[in-house]
């Protein structure tokens, strides 16, 4: 026999939609598009800010910035546009992913490169004249960016993947069955629980006023008359009763 569940029949009267409210992601999708477009263009325009690897001048396209810039923040752009426009569960991971995979690339994308550029990473070298700036120009180009990126779409991924419970409008007569089948369950329950054993209540003694257990009832005999006072009883003589005087009798007739 299956027990009653409350939970598994109220379940009956929530329901998980894929549909959620745009505004899930959009503060996150805006962010990816402002980061997207930042990866994308950096490469052209950083020299006008000192942020810049060789060759240090503005609007120089080249493959390798292709690949490992502007590809890439492309990604997250497309990305951020599509966390911000869609209301559906399935297209909020996709474009969640898609970012993702932007960010992760920005990261990975420079030691990889030392596969097709003879060891070195093809994108250049850091034209800061001091540590501070080239570590600045790491951070702004890839690594950075790339780990905010990421992080930013692991958070819209989770949000989009939680699922939530609306309650739907139950009518009079759902109600009614829902009522039903918990009466059923219980009825259900009850015949074919198993029976169980009723102690006997003990005895309480009249004289004590305690409750023995079972095996410490004492055994009494019937109530029995006193034997010496049936005796006595039989011991008390028996004094003459005179007999009644018959007034109307003449005095010298009567018994003396």
């Amino acid at each position: 026999m299956t027990s009653y569940d409350p939970d598994v029949s109220a379940s009956r009267e929530l329901t998980t939609s894929s549909e959620i409210p745009r505004r899930r992601g959009a503060i996150n999708g805006l962010l990816l598009v402002l980061l997207g477009a930042w990866g994308a263009l950096i490469p052209l325009i950083g020299p006008y800010f000192s942020l810049a690897y060789t060759p240090d001048t503005a609007w120089t396209f080249t493959g390798n910035r292709l690949v490992l810039n502007i590809l890439p923040g492309l990604a997250v752009l497309l990305g951020g546009l599509g966390l911000m426009a869609t209301n559906r569960r399935g297209g909020g991971v996709f474009w969640g992913w898609l970012a993702a995979v932007g960010g992760a690339w920005f990261i990975v994308g420079p030691a990889i490169s030392r596969l097709w550029n003879n060891g070195t990473p093809a994108t250049g070298e850091p034209v800061g004249s001091s540590t501070a700036a080239q570590v600045l120009t790491e951070l702004a180009f890839h690594t950075g960016l790339g780990a905010l990126i990421v992080f930013l779409a692991a958070v819209a991924l989770g949000r989009f993947t939680i699922r939530e419970r609306t309650y739907d409008t139950y009518s009079a007569a759902d109600e009614a069955q829902v009522d039903e089948d918990a009466a059923r369950a219980r009825l259900d329950e009850t015949q074919w629980a198993e029976p169980q054993s009723v102690q006997p209540a003990a005895p309480i003694d009249p004289r004590t006023h305690d409750v023995p257990q079972p095996r410490d009832v004492p055994q009494r005999d019937v109530e029995q008359p006193n034997v010496a006072q049936r005796d006595l009883s039989r011991q008390v003589p028996q004094h003459d009763v005179p007999e009644p005087i018959d007034v109307d009798e003449p005095p010298h007739r009567r018994r003396r």
